[in-house]
């Protein structure tokens, strides 16, 4: 099951910064009241909303994937309206919820932020996209089996930092629409692909969106992604 989860340098700067603020106010020193604010809107940085963005051309399977990661099948059919969808339990009060924001009735996603992306092949979509991308800590890139080479992707992926691709995945759909021989071609040459376009491979995954098979392994990878000592959100 999906949870927000911190990281363990979060843990300890919450824990530091608690002591801070307690020890300005048990010793009751008023030249000290001056760190207490900074301290306090840090903490409030640290409680932000983690961020899981799922990206793909259309049709791809990404909103059918992103309701069996949430295990919601309602977002699966809801219309996507403008550039992206937001799903989240509640929010958080840290920031006021984007206009676009959905509220779902899941109490294990309370500090998530699922976002559901427009067609990755349109070009009006695309400096959204590449910005919600650089907000995120964990990003699923979705590409239809069929049509590898010419997803759209890619190149959202290349400008991704190296040292960030660690919280990328990449879950490719439809295979069981591919023949047998091709399907055994595509797994053999994907990795090889990858290099290629990325120069280098991120996590791959073959699930399918329809029959939900892989799906709960599929969870839990993206589950390590938000735990990565670094995701894709710039440090604070």
């Amino acid at each position: 099951m999906l949870q927000r989860g911190y990281r363990k340098e979060e843990s300890l700067a919450r824990h530091g910064a608690g002591q801070v603020i307690e020890l300005c106010q048990d010793i009751d020193d008023a030249s000290l009241s001056e760190f207490v604010t900074p301290i306090e809107n840090a903490l409030k940085v640290l409680e932000k909303e983690r961020r899981v963005v799922f990206i793909g051309d259309s049709k791809s399977g990404k909103s059918s994937l992103l309701a069996g990661v949430a295990q919601y099948p309602t977002i699966a059919k809801a219309e996507m309206t403008g550039t992206y969808r937001s799903w989240r339990y509640r929010n958080n009060g840290a920031e006021p919820a984007p206009a676009n924001a959905t509220f779902i009735p899941l109490e294990n996603l309370e500090g998530l932020e699922l976002i559901d992306t427009a067609a990755a092949e349109d070009p009006a979509n695309k400096s959204t996209i590449q910005e919600l991308i650089k907000g995120a800590d964990a990003v699923v890139a979705v590409i239809d089996a069929r049509k590898i080479e010419a997803a759209a992707v890619w190149d959202m992926l290349a400008e991704l930092p190296h040292e960030s691709r660690n919280a990328a995945l990449i879950a490719v759909t439809h295979t069981d629409k591919l023949a047998a021989e091709d399907a055994l071609k595509l797994k053999d040459g994907l990795r090889d692909y990858c290099r290629k376009r990325l120069s280098s491979t991120p996590a791959l995954y073959f699930i399918s969106p329809t029959t939900m098979k892989g799906m709960e392994g599929f969870t839990q990878r993206v589950q390590e992604a938000l735990n990565a000592p670094q995701g894709l959100r710039a440090d604070i």
